[in-house]
């Protein structure tokens, strides 16, 4: 469970685990995942109860661990519902009135299209001036993250489909652009093209969600 233990010692199994290539990346050609093809591939931290000096080994061992932003251990709002962008400002609004903290404000997946689970396109039924309401809500000093269903790819009706083909090396693709965590090219593509014009919009970050088996 980790390098700190009571026994004075712990073992860490690295033998077999997914692993990144010579090119920085976690699967060969064929979309097959890399791992680690070392026969034994054990680390031994035998610390006693020095426990910051096991976290200092492990660290030189796996690298640095980024901190959280503190806006993350605050208090962050969700809820499925159809807000709309006078909907999150009168929302906001009830937090200040009752004098509520407020850090993190996390639209389901009602924010895209309703094409399928599956979207990446703002609705702009619901907000028609999507860097207008992330601006505002920023203003407030809100960090807004969005729900994302990957699962059904970068389908036709989305915004950026053309685009994001293009960089995957595929100008005439009409179709949906499967799902594929393991191609570089699609990975880069969703993140690169798709996403980031959302992020340029003031999106923070985003929640992986996934209910499709």
């Amino acid at each position: 469970w980790g390098v700190v233990s009571q026994s004075g010692w712990s073992l860490v199994n690295e033998t077999g685990v997914p692993c990144l290539g010579a090119d920085d990346w976690w699967a060969d050609a064929e979309g097959s995942m890399l791992r680690n093809i070392d026969t034994h591939d054990l680390y031994l931290f035998a610390h006693g109860h020095d426990y910051p000096a096991a976290l200092h080994d492990l660290q030189a061992v796996g690298g640095k661990v980024p901190l959280l932003p503190r806006r993350n251990l605050g208090v962050w709002f969700t809820r499925w519902y159809d807000y709309d962008a006078a909907d999150v400002r009168r929302l906001v609004g009830e937090f200040e009135r009752r004098a509520l903290p407020l850090d993190v404000l996390v639209l389901d997946m009602n924010w895209h299209t309703k094409d399928a689970w599956t979207g990446y396109s703002f609705d702009k039924t619901l907000f028609p001036d999507p860097a207008e309401a992330l601006g505002w809500l920023r203003s407030k000093g809100l960090a807004v993250a969005a729900n994302l269903h990957d699962a059904e790819g970068i389908n036709p009706w989305e915004e950026r489909h053309a685009a994001a083909a293009a960089a995957m090396g595929q100008p005439n693709a009409s179709g949906q652009l499967a799902l594929r965590l393991t191609s570089k090219e699609y990975v880069f593509a969703l993140e690169d093209v798709v996403l980031r014009p959302r992020e340029e919009e003031g999106m923070r970050f985003w929640w992986i969600d996934w209910q499709q088996g």
